[in-house]
């Protein structure tokens, strides 16, 4: 009988154990204006660079978002809203499990502008 315990009990354990693996990665962050306040409604696009799938989000009343189940890669990060000019934030690696946050801040401006960040967020 104690045998059949530990037996059942390893099961469960290994069970729980192998779905409680993750295997993707998630971006969020918050997008404000030059001033620090917080953009509702901007068109965030994450693109992975290896092959070249996409993400769309738009963030909430608080200027956040967050794209999970992200594949390991590298990625471009895109954030748009009329009035301003387009934050681009390129080269950021995900890792399994990862969550990486990532602030963007959009400047007042024609929207066929472009800010290009190449630095990452420690």
């Amino acid at each position: 009988m104690r045998l059949f315990v530990v037996l059942v009990l390893s099961l469960v354990t290994f069970d729980s154990a192998v779905f409680a693996q993750i295997t993707s990665a998630t971006i969020s962050g918050t997008i404000k204006d030059e001033t620090g306040g917080v953009l509702p409604g901007v068109d965030v696009v994450i693109r992975n660079i290896d092959t070249g799938l996409t993400r769309s989000t738009v963030t909430d009343a608080n200027g956040y978002f967050a794209v999970p189940g992200l594949a390991p890669g590298t990625y471009e990060t895109r954030a748009s809203l009329q009035g301003f000019t387009t934050a681009v934030q390129a080269g950021r690696v995900l890792e399994v499990s990862q969550q990486a946050g990532l602030n963007l801040v959009l400047r007042v401006g024609v929207a066929s502008e472009s800010i290009t960040v190449t630095g990452e967020t420690p």
